[in-house]
């Protein structure tokens, strides 16, 4: 799996959050995968270099659980 670059977490000092909100450069991969504690169903990330949008809509630890909410534009 390819690595994120520059992956940062934007509602880092939130310690009640139900999601996640992140950015980086690159599909969702490795760490976004994984760790479904750190990055529940309803977290967001967004490919700044792809510019796409993407949601996590399950916990199966696999790629297609980050589902790209732009991806027909």
């Amino acid at each position: 799996m390819a690595a994120i670059k520059n992956l940062v977490i934007l509602n880092p000092a939130d310690k009640t959050r139900f999601y996640s909100v992140a950015s980086g450069e690159g599909a969702p991969a490795d760490e976004l995968i994984v760790n479904v504690k750190d990055f529940p169903v309803g977290s967001q990330y967004t490919d700044v270099s792809g510019k796409k949008f993407y949601v996590r809509m399950a916990e199966n630890k696999a790629v297609a659980d980050w589902v790209a909410v732009n991806a027909g534009e």
